[in-house]
């Protein structure tokens, strides 16, 4: 399912449930998969794989994708079960990836058994309004910026996020895609709309116009 050239778009199940769940305000997500959740590694191909039973920051864990090789971490399709729970646990919406295999194990899910693997949500003050939803849920990528202690600061200050305050990039990302900031201990900072992509950001070496800006103050909320 996708919805092209708009300003939503969803490019699989995952995102779709995810943005149908921010937008119906749900307790609590359930992803169904071929396996029992996330696992440290493939079990399929390492029998010392260890199933992941709570996640408490999904973008940490996107970010250990976006540093490396799928075949580094053998858990390939799982990218976007963890990009549809960064979404949902943003704006306070509980994941959990179960196996779908098991019919009893949905059921169980939904009756609040500690089933497959929970992405525990963010914890808020406020309900977001309709704008600051969809900053969340529109196109969203898997993508992560590191920036320094002055973006931060500016960031919590209601200001825009420039170039100059950026100091890693995890993932690839398009303008108009919704990227999660996070400061050097990579803790969550805010959630943005990109207003340009890693394409016109990138050099041999990591080089970028400090000027210029990435986040409009207006398409950012503080986390």
């Amino acid at each position: 399912a996708m919805t092209a050239e708009t300003d939503w778009s969803f490019g699989d199940n995952d995102s779709l449930a995810a943005i149908l769940a921010v937008s119906f305000g749900a307790r609590e997500l359930i992803l169904a998969t071929h396996v029992d959740g996330l696992y440290t590694s493939d079990p399929l191909r390492d029998q010392s794989a260890q199933l992941i039973t709570k996640i408490p920051d999904v973008n940490r864990e996107l970010m250990k994708y976006c540093s490396a090789s799928a075949s580094e971490h053998g858990r390939g399709g799982m990218i976007s079960k963890l990009t549809a729970a960064r979404i949902c646990t943003n704006v306070g919406v509980a994941t959990r990836i179960v196996n779908g295999t098991d019919s009893g194990t949905i059921l169980g899910a939904i009756a609040g058994a500690s089933v497959g693997t929970y992405c525990q949500p963010r914890t808020r003050t406020r309900a977001l309004s309709n704008r600051e939803r969809w900053i969340v849920a529109a196109k969203s990528s898997a993508a992560s910026i590191e920036v320094d202690d002055g973006a931060v600061k500016a960031l919590r200050q209601g200001k825009s996020l420039l170039a100059v305050g950026i100091k890693k990039l995890y993932g690839e990302f398009a303008a108009g895609e919704s990227v999660e900031v996070v400061d050097k201990q990579q803790e969550g900072v805010a959630f943005g709309i990109v207003d340009i992509g890693t394409e016109q950001m990138l050099g041999r070496p990591f080089q970028v116009q400090h000027g210029v800006q990435v986040i409009h103050a207006d398409n950012c909320i503080v986390l």
